[in-house]
């Protein structure tokens, strides 16, 4: 919510300006993944792969559709954060197969004010 809030605060700079706005989208998923250094001795990159890491990049570019800034939580992001999940505020995208994937994944789309219940149906 923080990086949506700065991104937020950055586009009304820009909007003042007569700038373009950045439209930004960030998809969080939860699952393992592997990181590590990958490549060569002379051309070592640190970074992570795995299905979780798939998924997420499949979130983030769903938030496209919307038009705006925005981010998305899988269906397993919210199982993890549990007795935390009512600090957020969450509304259900339904279930949807996203590229490379077999089973249907819910997500919801991260909104800016807190429920009283946590999720709401949306």
């Amino acid at each position: 919510m923080d990086i949506l809030a700065v991104v937020e605060r950055l586009n009304s700079r820009r909007a003042a300006r007569g700038e373009p706005l950045f439209v930004t989208g960030i998809g969080v998923n939860t699952g393992p993944v592997t990181a590590g250094g990958l490549g060569t001795a002379d051309r070592m990159n640190y970074t992570i792969i795995g299905d979780a890491v798939n998924t997420t990049q499949r979130l983030e570019s769903y938030t496209r559709e919307f038009g705006e800034n925005g981010a998305i939580v899988s269906e397993y992001t919210l199982a993890a954060l549990q007795d935390q999940a009512h600090e957020f505020r969450f509304e259900s995208l339904g279930a949807h197969t996203f590229k490379g994937k077999s089973e249907a994944l819910t997500a919801y789309r991260l909104r800016a004010a807190p429920l009283a219940a946590g999720v709401e149906a949306g």
